[in-house]
């Protein structure tokens, strides 16, 4: 019979993709390996997870207290999320495309650090305004928090950053 007709070779179409500056707070913590974020049943402890839903009553610390969205810079892994949820980079998943995480400091990772394995960059909240970043809270509110807040365990970001701790805030 007739030999069969040849696969037409696969045009090149340049991937564009809609970013965002702005990722949903999935709290205080953050898993580094990708085999940790295939556990579904990780969620968080922001308003934000995976494979996961939080109703307003689940914001026990109450919504002005509490994290919704932060920014992150353009260069540090800017929010894509391109319709999967097996895309990987860097042996991550798209979780932390449109995930941010108190884990790590404001800023901590500078500008024009580029995209690398660690989660400093990709992970954190991130701005290019001189010395923070632009939060937006569960109550409306936005807020511009200073590189300089307290972070680390107990500290006032990553009690911002949790629903559902419990710790008394002051002012930040």
């Amino acid at each position: 019979g007739p030999a069969p007709a040849p696969e037409p070779e696969p045009i090149p179409i340049p991937i564009r993709l809609a970013k965002s500056n702005y990722v949903g707070n999935h709290g205080n913590h953050w898993k580094l390996r990708n085999a940790e974020w295939a556990d579904s049943d990780f969620r968080g402890n922001g308003l934000f997870g995976r494979n996961s839903s939080i109703r307003s009553t689940a914001i026990l610390d109450g919504s002005s207290n509490t994290i919704a969205l932060g920014e992150r810079c353009m260069r540090n892994y800017a929010a894509i999320w391109a319709g999967t949820n097996s895309w990987q980079l860097c042996g991550f998943t798209d979780n932390q495309m449109v995930l941010g995480t108190a884990f790590y400091p404001i800023n901590d990772a500078p500008a024009e650090h580029n995209i690398d394995c660690d989660g400093r960059g990709s992970a954190n909240f991130s701005s290019f305004h001189a010395g923070g970043a632009t939060f937006v809270f569960a109550d409306g509110s936005v807020h511009f928090l200073a590189n300089t807040i307290e972070s680390g365990p107990n500290g006032v970001f990553h009690r911002l950053a949790q629903r559902n701790d419990g710790g008394q805030i002051g002012d930040f």
